[in-house]
């Protein structure tokens, strides 16, 4: 008799996947999804991931 595999995700690739769908929900670009990302590796807040993102981002548009 074999116990059932479950599949769960760790704090760590749940918070990262909690922060692409609320930037997903508010209409980020993939650019911006990706600085977020990375900003997030770095145990940045969520919020103030996707906050230093869409700044970026918009620097970005501005300095090409």
């Amino acid at each position: 008799m074999s116990i059932p595999q479950v599949n769960t995700l760790s704090r760590k690739e749940s918070r990262r996947l909690i922060l692409v769908l609320t930037m997903m929900l508010q209409g980020a670009s993939a650019y911006e999804r990706k600085v977020a990302m990375q900003y997030h590796k770095d145990t940045i807040k969520i919020r103030e991931a996707a906050s230093r993102a869409r700044a970026k981002a918009r620097d970005k548009e501005v300095h090409p």
